[in-house]
């Protein structure tokens, strides 16, 4: 068993990884953990080579390096990961122009920099002290423009895989020249092995780019692909530079902003907790670059491939970020002890502002697939202006941990906006199956916490505990409905019965607790026209096949006259995509339930209501003798039910056999041999399902006829509407209220001349109050228990339905 688990575990291992979207947004994230271990290990030796000054300064010029070089890459590197996928045989001459862009920007822009050096950053004086630094420099920030496109080119040809190996081979090469520079050079040798190791890096990367990669690129014939016009990329490239350069404000200039207020040595405590824990933020969009490469040939996947990149992307990013806030201490203790003192909080701080960029970078992701660029502007520019102005404000007040919470607080205030706007919008679906799925394994938990405690201590948790399933449900098949109903508009048949349009939408969704979806259908800004119900489960099938036949048989029963035009029409039925469906034409009113809170009003509404279902039964009346067939019929499929539920099957109601069978024998006593009248029956008469006039006058239709059956107790109906109405009017469950009858409570006299109206036209022998109650308690569990799969797993609703009535018996 453990092999074919191993196997099957293994399988679907292999199976995730070989999926593009996942493969090549890990590949990215190995990466940076290779590099960032890499770059513990650089650092962690640099500090032993050299003094925390001199690392400092160095330090704060290969930042310089770095926003410089990411100044003059234009973005670009965003720009090849978006379009490389549809550039075709364009690919080559697209990769070189990226280059030589860049490459000419960089050595402007680098040349610049060093000649204004001592108005921007005299902090960096010894960089221009001779040609040679000056060249050097240069050179070094052309070549770390080209190093980071490079890495870009491979992912927009899904061949993230080699992104890891060419920044494994830099991080080694340079870590080798770190100790050899250490006696060369003193003073650089720190920014000397981070640029020499460049050009080990570059040259075979580059080199097998061009002549292997690219050319099996351009040979591909993908029908998903769409050549994209040069206009567009100049056009998506100006907007998203302006983006891009906020964040490298917001990222590689704060070293210098350290620096520059608090000097080289603070710099020296913030640089290197900056870049253990920018090792975090590298995560984020890393997977999103293969989200953007991923869904720029398939838009349409958007949200599902959006929304499982975010959740991938927390659980790699949230644990790490816990490691590194409870080992923070631990870590910087690599680098000494001063490291630990002085940037230990900073690092915790840092570590869990990755989680909320999370968000930020996927939100980012999206809006440059959609090619949403102000969006993209917004989001950065928002993090950039936040991080800078509450990092210097911070630094100044709380020294370089403030830069932690100053980056906190900005991703965090970003992360918020997203989720209740743009992100909103296009996770609401997968955002409500994920807590579907948690409530059901929450309460699967709380249940079994309940079973123990009920049989271990006769206890049970609060019932707070319990996570009412319904609430979750109206919202499940929300986005599979909105995707049937112009499925089933369009498979209407001609002359079906019923203005039905194309056009009509959905209007609202109507509250049920049964595995049924009902909503409402019509034109726009116009009354409903149909309920359309969509069962969700066998149960909600076969009830719905029911009241259909139940429907079909009363409105053909000459006898019911134009008492039929309560009840629903049943326009048309089918099956969509999988999906059984029933469509029936909206009956005018509204619910009873709106009138009852009134004393004068529910009083009138009850009497209209007791004397409409009257009509039913005494239409359909006649008089027979209960025997055992007829009394199976009624009681014993629900029984039987109720004795599987104290037999073990529910162990919230074990040890409740006796009462069960003491229930059995006050029916038979109660029903077995009385010659009494049967008619036909609603079987869920409660307000609910009883529409009025919106005055309240006049009763405008009865609806929900799952339930109803020919030939039962017409006074189940009376006795239902008035258990269920004392239910609304003191908010209270069914059970507390039968238990309260059944242990001497009184009916008050109204309730009484309801029950009497309702059988004083039938012939037969009365039967007894408490028999007609047990009945109707015993029929009214079954419905539940059958028509929703809520009920089973809630034990607070079987505690107090069925377990305070068996205790009365």
């Amino acid at each position: 068993m453990s092999i074919l688990n191993e196997s099957s575990l293994g399988k679907k291992l292999t199976s995730h990884l070989r999926t593009p979207l996942y493969r090549n947004g890990y590949a990215l994230t190995l990466s940076s953990a290779v590099t960032s271990m890499a770059g513990v290990l650089y650092w962690s030796l640099a500090a032993h080579m050299y003094s925390p000054q001199i690392i400092g300064l160095n330090s704060a010029a290969i930042s310089a390096l770095m926003f410089l070089a990411g100044v003059s890459e234009l973005n670009l590197m965003s720009a090849l990961m978006r379009f490389i996928p549809g550039a075709g045989r364009n690919t080559r001459r697209f990769v070189s122009s990226a280059y030589v862009i860049a490459l000419i920007v960089a050595m402007i822009v680098s040349l610049v920099f060093i000649l204004r050096l001592h108005t921007w950053a005299p902090a960096l004086g010894f960089l221009s002290s001779n040609p040679a630094i000056i060249a050097w420099f240069i050179l070094g920030t052309m070549a770390w423009c080209i190093f980071v496109l490079q890495d870009s080119v491979l992912t927009g040809l899904r061949l993230a895989v080699w992104v890891p190996v060419e920044n494994t081979i830099f991080a080694l090469v340079k870590i080798g020249l770190l100790g050899v520079f250490a006696v060369s050079m003193p003073q650089l040798g720190v920014f000397a092995s981070w640029t020499f190791a460049l050009i080990v890096s570059l040259l075979p990367t580059n080199f097998y780019i061009f002549r292997r990669l690219i050319p099996k690129h351009m040979q591909k014939k993908d029908k998903k692909v769409e050549q994209i016009a040069a206009q567009q990329v100049i056009k998506y490239v100006a907007a998203d530079y302006v983006g891009a350069l906020f964040w490298l404000v917001s990222t590689t200039l704060m070293p210098v902003l350290v620096t520059a207020l608090a000097g080289a040595t603070a710099n020296a405590y913030f640089f290197l907790s900056w870049t253990i824990a920018y090792s975090l933020y590298m995560v984020s969009p890393n997977m999103g670059s293969s989200l953007i490469v991923e869904a720029s040939t398939d838009q349409g996947r958007l949200s599902s491939y959006s929304y499982r990149v975010f959740v991938q992307t927390m659980g790699l990013v949230l644990p790490a970020a816990v490691l590194l806030l409870l080992g923070a201490p631990y870590i910087l203790r690599i680098f000494g002890s001063s490291y630990t003192q002085h940037g230990a909080n900073l690092l915790r701080l840092l570590a869990l502002s990755a989680v909320p960029n999370v968000v930020t970078a996927i939100g980012v992701s999206v809006a440059r697939v959609q090619r949403r660029m102000k969006v993209v502007l917004a989001i950065l520019g928002g993090v950039c202006i936040l991080v800078l102005g509450l990092g210097y404000e911070f630094l100044r007040n709380y020294g370089i941990t403030g830069v932690g919470l100053a980056w906190l607080l900005s991703q965090s205030i970003v992360a918020v906006v997203l989720l209740f706007t743009q992100l909103r919008v296009l996770w609401a679906g997968h955002v409500w199956d994920e807590l579907l799925k948690l409530r059901q394994v929450l309460d699967l938990w709380v249940q079994r916490l309940s079973d123990s405690l009920h049989f271990m201590f006769h206890m049970r948790p609060l019932g707070l505990l319990n996570f009412s399933s319904y609430y979750w449900r109206r919202h499940q098949s929300r986005n599979r409905v909105n995707e049937l109903v112009p499925l089933i508009m369009q498979a209407m048949p001609a002359g079906a019965g019923a203005p039905l349009d194309e056009t009509w939408t959905v209007q609202r969704y109507i509250h049920t607790v049964t595995d049924l979806t009902v909503v409402a259908l019509g034109p726009r800004q116009k009354p409903a026209q149909a309920a359309l119900k969509l069962p969700r489960s066998g149960n909600a099938v076969r009830s719905s096949q029911h009241q259909s036949e139940v429907l079909a048989r009363l409105h053909a029963d000459e006898r019911l006259g134009s008492w039929r035009d309560l009840l629903p029409t049943l326009l048309v039925e089918g099956e969509v995509a999988g999906q059984t469906f029933l469509i029936e034409r909206m009956l005018p009113g509204i619910g009873m339930q709106h009138f009852i809170a009134d004393p004068k009003k529910r009083t009138q509404v009850l009497r209209v209501s007791v004397s409409a279902i009257s009509e039913l039964h005494c239409a359909t009346a006649r008089v027979a003798t209960v025997d055992w067939d007829l009394y199976e019929r009624w009681i014993g499929e629900p029984l039987q039910l109720l004795r599987n539920l104290c037999l073990g099957a529910t162990p919230a109601l074990s040890g409740y056999q006796n009462a069960v069978r003491h229930l059995n024998q006050e029916l038979q006593a109660g029903l077995l041999g009385r010659s009494t009248t049967v008619s036909w029956v609603h079987g869920d008469y409660v307000p609910g399902n009883i529409l009025f006039s919106h005055d309240g006058n006049a009763l405008s239709g009865i609806i929900d006829w799952d339930l109803a059956q020919p030939d039962d107790l017409p006074l189940l109906d009376i006795v239902q509407l008035i258990i269920s109405t004392r239910m609304a009017v003191h908010e209270r469950e069914m059970g507390d209220i039968i238990s309260g009858l059944l242990k001497g409570g009184r009916w008050n006299s109204f309730e009484l001349a309801l029950l009497e109206a309702g059988s004083h036209d039938l012939q037969g022998e009365r039967l007894d109050l408490r028999t007609m109650l047990l009945y109707f308690w015993l029929r009214h569990i079954h419905a539940n228990l059958t028509k929703s799969t809520r009920f089973r797993g809630h034990w607070l609703w079987l505690q107090r339905n069925i377990e305070a009535v068996l205790r009365c018996l």
